[in-house]
């Protein structure tokens, strides 16, 4: 036990300090990119952020005008076809405007230009799910995206909750099961360890295992999700098994501890 401890803390400095490498490298990246912007796209860029600092300072629950905002954007991109996190955003406001074919090729050219954009690759996976609903096309290249997402990220708790959602949703729960306890192993060295330590990842496997029926593992991760910051949905879901199980006592502390959550 106490090797695995040890174990687990150098894996966990390991991936601290390579998030420090990446940070900076990151931050290098967008200096140099700024330096060599040309100044027509820098002058619209910061149009663009003014629209969003105008809508927030209005206090607007919907943000700027999607429409001022795709034209800057289009302009931008026109400009400099390569600039990821416009394309991003300008996926966004498609979808949002209900150009849903268009924030599709949109996105795919956002992470040609942007590969290792996780986040894109998670706007990326719903898309396609919201589009193509139960068609199994959307289905197959969604799975297949969030199954090379997993791969390519191992230690990205978000890419092992996608896949693992996208199946549960199509009534693959055992698949499911077996996507997120790879993800708890870390790899074949398992030295990845932040799928395991994930709240929400801890609560995904649960929720999985409370749909087969089982009750004494999944309370257990339940627990464990709630003290890695699975909040108060892990909260919920252990006062529902409590509840299932008739420990009574246990479903009341624990509906007295979602009732402070929400006065809070």
């Amino acid at each position: 036990e106490h090797v695995k401890e040890k174990e687990e803390e150098e894996a966990k400095a390991r991936n601290a300090e390579q998030e420090e490498r990446d940070r900076q490298l990151a931050e290098l990246t967008a200096a140099a990119e700024e330096r060599e912007r040309d100044p027509a796209v820098r002058a619209l860029f910061k149009r663009l952020e003014k629209t969003f600092e105008e809508a927030k300072a209005a206090g607007s629950e919907t943000g700027p005008d999607p429409f001022e905002c795709e034209d800057l954007l289009n302009k931008i991109l026109t400009l400099e076809p390569d600039f990821t996190a416009c394309s991003f955003q300008l996926a966004l406001i498609q979808r949002r405007l209900g150009r849903h074919a268009a924030a599709i090729e949109t996105m795919r050219s956002c992470l040609h230009t942007g590969a290792g954009f996780m986040t894109g690759y998670s706007q990326f996976g719903q898309m396609l799910e919201q589009v193509h609903g139960n068609e199994c096309r959307g289905f197959q290249e969604a799975e297949l995206l969030y199954a090379n997402v997993a791969q390519r990220y191992f230690d990205h708790p978000d890419a092992w909750i996608g896949f693992s959602t996208l199946l549960m949703r199509h009534g693959r729960v055992n698949d499911a099961i077996a996507v997120l306890r790879a993800a708890m192993v870390g790899g074949p060295e398992g030295k990845f360890v932040k799928p395991r330590q994930d709240g929400v990842v801890l609560m995904t496997l649960s929720f999985a295992q409370h749909m087969r029926g089982h009750s004494a593992e999944t309370t257990s991760l339940y627990m464990l999700s709630v003290t890695a910051g699975g909040g108060s949905a892990a909260m919920f879901l252990l006062r529902r098994i409590f509840e299932d199980c008739g420990d009574d006592e246990n479903a009341d502390t624990y509906a007295e501890a979602l009732t402070r959550m929400k006065r809070d």
